[in-house]
């Protein structure tokens, strides 16, 4: 029980590590060209809280839909949106 226990967190913890990057890279590939959240659903052919809700955690992400994300953002790759995201060092 203890094993599959610790399986079930390591994927938690996987998919929370790479859920965070896809949200990052997609927030960062807005911002770098000048679009909004309400631009991007436009792109996708959704509603903008759609978009809000898959930001923020309220909606799952699957496959699919970064594959929606990365051609409605112009991203060649898919995976680049899954890209895991450099932490800055702290200051001392």
């Amino acid at each position: 029980v203890y094993f599959h226990f610790r399986i079930i967190k390591i994927e938690e913890m996987l998919m929370s590590t790479l859920y965070d990057a896809f949200v990052h890279n997609v927030l960062a590939t807005l911002e770098a060209k000048g679009m909004s959240r309400s631009d991007l659903a436009r792109e996708l052919g959704v509603n903008p809280a759609t978009v809000t809700q898959q930001l923020n955690g309220y909606c799952s992400v699957g496959l699919e839909v970064i594959e929606r994300y990365a051609k409605a953002l112009g991203v060649a790759e898919p995976s680049h949106l899954l890209r895991p995201v450099k932490k800055l060092a702290k200051a001392s």
